[in-house]
């Protein structure tokens, strides 16, 4: 399949994205939908995206270098354990794609079209989660119930919870460096904009400023604290892995963030956060996904939060200053300590709640053909400035 030049300009225009994104998450972000359709069949759709290895040349990041040049190499050859579990009976429409930078995989899909969504489901293997999906004439319902954490070893878990007394402490510090700044608006809101715009880290807000010494002090503070938070997100020099898939794969059951797309808007939803029209996600049980839901227990809106989100869109535009100065963002009386952090981390990672959508059938049968992607997501086996694209 050959895609035309404005096609392209939308595959490098998502790759570029994609690329910006990175910095913001894990090096390795894996990705599962499982579209369930009106005639009873369903499409398993995973997306592994990956940082190119040569963003990372600096001695300390050799080994994240090597893992990356790993991962792409198993996708390629076909040894990853992710494509064993698409050799499944009764999904017999398969295929895939990719996105290159320069030559380097930066994004790998894997598709399968089965008979039933029991059948797609398999695609979980040994999760320690159970999958039901009841039928009765023109309703549906669909129950995952997590059973446990995920696959990890001993070293895994005692890493994983030196990782959370670690990043509660560094929140901890985070959070007094956001109420200091807050109080300093609230008691001069005619500063509140200049303020929250240095705190946020804004390059706007190098140009221009009327802030005094002391002021500046508290807006540098909780930028350090933030970037120190975001450590979470970065590997260390001399390790492969970030703390937050550590965390991960210690207490997610999933093995790869999963959403779920329906023929139609749920009529119930339990569990599962919207994630698009007829779309729903699982709760991710990472270090950084369980604080996010956490954070507006504290403050509303939330720096770190912010910034993380913009990132990952791509980091187009600059956070917006105004609903930080428009009001006071400090939910509870006093920033959390580094105790309450933790408990409410690990409450949030621990959770088992059972997942459930139920919807009504539409009545018009899906009968698509080929990769279940191409109507939306452009790939080509053409070439344009050094990226490249294709499907099989």
């Amino acid at each position: 399949m050959t895609l035309s030049r404005p096609e392209l300009r939308l595959a490098s225009a998502a790759l570029a994205a994609l690329l910006a994104a990175g910095c913001w998450d894990a090096p390795v972000r894996e990705r599962l939908e499982v579209e369930l359709l009106d005639d009873g069949s369903a499409r398993a759709i995973l997306v592994v995206e990956l940082d190119p290895p040569s963003r990372y040349e600096e001695e300390g990041e050799a080994a994240l270098r090597r893992r990356l040049e790993r991962k792409a190499r198993d996708l390629e050859d076909g040894s990853d354990p992710w494509l064993a579990r698409f050799d499944l009976d009764g999904c017999p429409r398969q295929g895939g794609g990719w996105l290159r930078d320069e030559g380097e995989l930066v994004e790998f899909r894997r598709w399968m079209h089965c008979e039933s969504a029991e059948q797609a489901f398999r695609v979980l293997g040994s999760a320690a989660v159970t999958v039901e999906v009841g039928r009765q004439e023109r309703e549906a319902e669909l129950v995952l119930l997590p059973l446990g954490g995920g696959e990890a070893s001993r070293r895994d878990r005692e890493r994983a919870r030196a990782e959370i007394d670690l990043w509660s402490a560094q929140l901890e510090e985070y959070f007094q460096a956001a109420w200091a700044l807050a109080e300093r608006a609230r008691v001069h809101p005619e500063l509140s904009a200049e303020l929250w715009a240095a705190g946020l880290d804004l390059p706007s807000s190098d140009q221009g400023s009327e802030l005094g010494a002391a002021d500046a002090r508290l807006a540098r503070a909780l930028v350090d604290a933030s970037e120190a938070a975001f450590g979470v997100l970065r590997p260390r020099p001399g390790e492969e892995e970030t703390a937050d898939e550590v965390v991960r794969r210690v207490y997610d059951p999933l093995p790869a963030r999963l959403a779920i797309r329906l023929p139609a808007t749920a009529t119930a939803v339990e569990g599962f956060e919207p994630a698009g029209a007829a779309r729903y996600a699982a709760p991710e049980r990472s270090l950084y996904a369980a604080f996010e839901r956490l954070a507006a227990r504290w403050l509303a809106p939330d720096p770190l939060v912010a910034r993380v989100r913009r990132g990952r869109a791509g980091g187009e535009g600059e956070v917006a200053v105004g609903p930080f100065a428009a009001a006071d963002p400090r939910v509870s009386a006093m920033p959390p300590t580094a105790a309450e952090l933790e408990e409410a981390l690990l409450a949030e990672l621990e959770r088992r709640d059972p997942l459930r959508l139920a919807w009504r059938f539409t009545g018009a049968d899906d009968d698509r053909e080929g990769d279940p992607e191409d109507d939306e997501d452009p790939e080509a086996g053409e070439e344009e400035g050094g990226r490249d694209a294709g499907v099989e």
